[in-house]
């Protein structure tokens, strides 16, 4: 056959066959049809081949070069591309030429019938469109479409006398490839043998193939390319592998029953197209180079599916459709694994690989497990058989006629309880009957009463009256957590005491923009200024003369400095105050509209007025010895304007934090851009879902619902390297630890009276903007845990309830059944002790339970009861 697309064969039609075959019929049906030429739809396959290969320069492939030299990517164009291409294919398959087929298969095939579609062709471009979107894919749920060459012949399936599937695992170069996925997945299957070479010599891969006990399935994975049209595999990092020197080993290993090749690699079309020649039944391989998370996520998927009892065409359609998930981070994840079959090939599942031996054939029976036998279930209905029946039985095939049904075996006086992993059942007397109903009357009892306290206690948090216990003991769990590392991605400039009695409060602008031209030259991702810059600020010298008019000329000269240095450098953001009608804490009136639109972000931090005094030797609590204002603690980190915080937005027109500006151009930085919004209006950076608090949460029972605010995760050490402005001024720190970071500078001197209380005691607001920085970024990247409740929709917080009412009942339990007051007390302590590490378990895995609550309903129930 001619070029399908493109090419010299451009302008002329060209036919093509397709074969539809039942999994119960043992012959396909072929329908012959006419393809158009389309040199637009090949042109637009190519340039998105072109692009897909400059997306994927940067990542983990499966292939060793990739020749994207002299493009320029667009995700944009490539988004576009995918659209295009997609509209074109279907457009195409829509022609009269074509949809005779399409209408000769849905009258043939009914929507449950188990169905395999193959195309037939030459054209190696036409195997590289999407065929898995043609639309009659979509709506016949169980077929799949495959691939073969003009060129076959008639084959018989044979298999192996294993009693497990006989796997051949080939791991050839892997350089930059993370293979031990592919071979967990392999060694997690049950029933299987998995023979492993890693990066073997092509005289040892030669003989394996040959072994007379067969093999089922091959894998490979590693590095693999098409040159031309022939496939190739990178063995190992000396020798590279053509199928044509396998050639006769494979033959053999069909011969011996091998009944699918599994080539999780790069380019495969031309290893695959290779193999047709050699009739092997089913062969997967990628159409494109693919990224390594998509290989290793690809083989999970389907060898779970097929082991699972699908047939191997349906298991690799479910396989794909779940690659789907991924496409939000690799577009086209789904398009590239298929299927190159001999037509003749009957559908293969998971139990054709395997033949069980006479002797455990009805043990395993529905068992996928070859190591575990799973024991006949006599139910309690009646003793298992024995080999041979006691000499006193009558024979096991006329029953005395006295004896009651086989369910209930007659009861004797000299009975005992068995141990041979059934059960005995004695007929219930009445009197037994009576107890077991007196026993359920009481526990439902229990029941009850605990669900009154419990629904007392859950009262009381509901008006606020235990907010304030509840967040003391938060913060006691917090502080109780291990230690972490320092975050290493923050660097906090500290303008202390020091740098203030030196130079003068607030800093002037002569030695700040000195300081933010050194930290220019260390190329910082981002650097944030948490002080106030709406006006100049003159320079003061040491012994306080008075200013005259030439250093005021030139504290101008400084602040103008200061101010193009804002607009010259796009990742320094400078910060105002929602909740002041104060000019100073405002944004300076000069800079541009859309330097203030995206170059600054509000300061403020919500506080709760419930706060305990705590002490702790931690560095990043610069003010020992210092009491923070009453009513000022800090548990919540700000992520979009609040109206509660802001009396007077118009001198604070930013809807962001500063936090949040500094987080988000980070993660810009990494690629993960931009912000996405979930179905449920919550904010999406990469992976993680940072969900606004809603008016009840953990010990928060009256919050403002109407702004973007979460918990804050403070970092159990400091969240970021501390340096001093002196050390910058004085040259006495090296610039090159400051590349690649967030830089925040700002005041942690007593006299700028930024200061908050936390979980951890009184601590400058410069170090908490540092902590919820480091809680963005670390979430993101590092997957470190963001605070969060138990379930709950809105603001019913029945996760929490579930919580409470279980433990009270399990505390009425105690105080009912348990009658000496020593163990009662010893059952409370425990039931004490145990909750509270739970609740520590889960808050160093960013869960707040709800200890308080909790507490006083078992207490409060198990002593009610007592008392009763």
């Amino acid at each position: 056959m001619g070029e399908i697309l493109g090419g010299a064969a451009a302008e002329e039609a060209s036919s093509s066959h397709l074969s539809s075959a039942y999994s119960n019929s043992a012959y396909p049906i072929r329908f012959t049809g006419q393809l158009p030429a389309a040199p637009d739809l090949a042109q637009t396959q190519r340039w998105w081949q072109q692009l897909y290969a400059a997306r994927n320069q940067d990542q983990a492939l499966r292939i060793h070069v990739i020749d994207g030299a002299g493009l320029r990517y667009s995700e944009n164009d490539f988004h576009q591309c995918c659209d295009r291409l997609v509209s074109q294919f279907n457009d195409w398959l829509n022609t009269p030429e074509f949809l005779s087929i399409d209408r000769r298969l849905r009258t043939e095939l009914e929507r449950a019938d188990n169905v395999q579609i193959i195309l037939e062709t030459t054209d190696a471009q036409m195997r590289k469109l999407p065929w898995h979107l043609w639309q009659l894919l979509s709506d016949y749920t169980h077929a799949e479409l495959t691939f073969c060459a003009l060129d076959w012949r008639p084959m018989l399936l044979r298999s192996n006398s294993s009693a497990q599937a006989r796997i051949l695992a080939v791991f050839g170069n892997h350089h930059g490839l993370d293979l031990d996925v592919d071979l967990a997945v392999l060694e997690s299957l049950e029933n299987t043998h998995v023979s492993v070479l890693k990066s073997p010599p092509l005289s040892h891969l030669h003989e394996t193939l040959w072994q007379p006990q067969g093999w089922d399935i091959f894998f490979f994975a590693g590095h693999s390319q098409t040159e031309g049209d022939t496939g190739v595999i990178n063995l190992n990092t000396q020798e590279r592998l053509t199928i044509a020197q396998i050639k006769h080993a494979l033959s053999k290993a069909i011969a011996n029953g091998l009944k699918i090749a599994i080539f999780n690699s790069c380019d495969g079309l031309g290893l695959a197209q290779q193999l047709s020649d050699l009739q092997i039944p089913y062969v997967v391989v990628m159409r494109e180079p693919v990224p390594d998370a998509v290989a290793q996520q690809f083989l999970s998927y389907l060898l779970t599916a097929f082991a699972e009892g699908l047939p191997f065409h349906l298991a690799m359609r479910e396989a794909r459709q779940r690659l789907s998930g991924l496409e939000n981070d690799i577009p086209c994840a789904s398009w590239l694994p298929i299927i190159w079959q001999n037509p003749t090939a009957p559908a293969i599942y998971w139990q054709n690989l395997h033949t069980p031996s006479p002797l455990r054939s009805a043990a395993l029976h529905g068992s996928r497990s070859a190591s575990y036998s799973q024991p006949q279930d006599y139910s309690l209905a009646s003793p298992p058989p024995a080999s041979s029946p006691p000499a006193s039985s009558p024979p096991a095939s006329h029953p005395p006629a006295s004896h009651p049904p086989a369910s209930h075996p007659p009861a004797r006086p000299d009975s005992k309880p068995q141990k041979s992993g059934w059960s005995v059942f004695w007929p219930p007397t009445q009197r037994t009957a009576k107890l077991t109903a007196k026993l359920a009357a009481q526990l439902k009892s229990v029941a009850l009463q605990s669900l009154a306290v419990s629904g007392i206690v859950l009262g009381i948090r509901a008006v606020g009256l235990l907010s304030a216990l509840e967040l003391t003991f938060y913060d006691q769990l917090m502080r109780s957590r291990p230690s972490e590392t320092i975050d290493d991605r923050i660097a906090v400039i500290e303008i202390s005491q020091e740098t203030t009695d030196r130079y003068g409060y607030p800093i002037p602008d002569q030695p700040l923009t000195e300081i933010i031209d050194r930290i220019n030259q260390a190329k910082p991702v981002v650097i944030g200024l948490d002080l106030h810059r709406a006006r100049p600020q003159p320079s003061k010298t040491v012994d306080k003369i008075t200013t005259d008019v030439s250093q005021a000329a030139n504290a101008e000269t400084s602040y103008e400095k200061f101010l193009r240095q804002v607009e010259e450098t796009p990742d320094l953001f400078l910060v105002c105050f929602r909740d002041s009608e104060d000019a100073n804490y405002g944004t300076p009136a000069q800079l541009p509209a859309e330097v203030l639109a995206t170059q600054v972000g509000f300061s403020d931090i919500p506080v709760d007025r419930f706060d305990r005094r705590v002490t702790s030797p931690r560095s990043d609590l610069t003010l020992k010895g210092l009491q923070a204002r009453s009513g000022t603690s800090a548990r919540r980190q700000p992520l979009s304007y609040n109206a509660e915080l802001a009396p007077g937005p118009e001198r604070c027109q930013t809807s962001y934090s500063l936090s949040f500006q500094l987080a988000f151009g980070y993660l810009g930085a990494w690629g993960i851009n931009p912000m996405e919004v979930t179905a449920d209006d919550q904010w999406q950076l990469g992976p993680v879902v940072f969900k606004w608090l809603p008016q009840r949460i953990g010990g928060y029972q009256n919050l403002n619902p109407h702004g973007g605010q979460i918990l804050l995760n403070y970092r159990t050490n400091q969240p970021g390297e501390k340096i001093t402005f002196e050390q910058l001024m004085a040259d006495d720190f090296d610039l090159a630890r400051l590349q690649d970071k967030i830089v925040l500078i700002g005041y942690t001197s007593p006299v700028s009276k930024d200061y908050f209380e936390t979980p951890y005691g009184p601590m400058a607001g410069l170090w908490i903007h540092a902590h919820m920085v480091s809680q963005m970024t670390s979430a993101v990247l590092d997957g470190r845990p963001l605070m969060r409740g138990l379930p709950q929709v809105d603001a019913w917080q029945w996760g929490d309830w579930l919580w409470i009412i279980v433990w009270s009942c399990g505390g009425g339990y105690v105080g009912w059944a348990v009658k000496r007051p020593s163990r009662w007390l010893l059952g409370l302590t425990g039931g004490a002790i145990a909750l509270y590490g739970l609740c520590w378990i889960a808050i160093v895995y960013g869960l707040w339970l709800p200890l308080i609550p909790t507490f006083l309903a078992a207490v409060g129930s198990s002593l009610w009861l007592r008392l009763r």
